[in-house]
């Protein structure tokens, strides 16, 4: 009964601590989960090329400090960044609508259901 009890208190702790304490700390939130998925495909990409953060920087003509600062998420991409890194790949990011809950009701012209897929390159 007292593990029952800590373990649903422990719960509770937990999802308070992730709940956010404004719709900007949400949406900010929100902008890093985007910006690390297509982060996630330009460091697979730089593998691939046996490419240095250095290198990359060079490549969009920034700094290596910039491309750092991206990576660790105390910088913001760009779209023109993201081009940028389009060309650099050839590559083509793909943006899908996915819904995220069902719990928010839509209009019927935009409650589509769509693959899951969210960010993907094309060669």
């Amino acid at each position: 009964m007292k593990f029952q009890t800590m373990s649903t208190k422990l719960k509770n702790e937990f999802k308070e601590a992730l709940r956010f304490k404004s719709e900007e700390d949400k949406v900010e939130h929100d902008s890093k989960i985007l910006m690390f998925k297509f982060l996630a495909i330009v460091q697979e990409q730089m593998e691939l090329r046996n490419m240095t953060k250095k290198d990359l920087a060079l490549e969009l003509n920034t700094s290596p400090s910039y491309i750092t600062q991206l990576f660790r998420g105390s910088k913001t991409i760009n779209l023109l960044k993201l081009a940028q890194i389009q060309n650099l790949f050839d590559i083509e990011f793909e943006i899908q609508l996915t819904e995220k809950s069902q719990s928010k009701k839509k209009p019927k012209e935009i409650a589509k259901k769509s693959t899951k897929t969210i960010l993907a390159p094309t060669s």
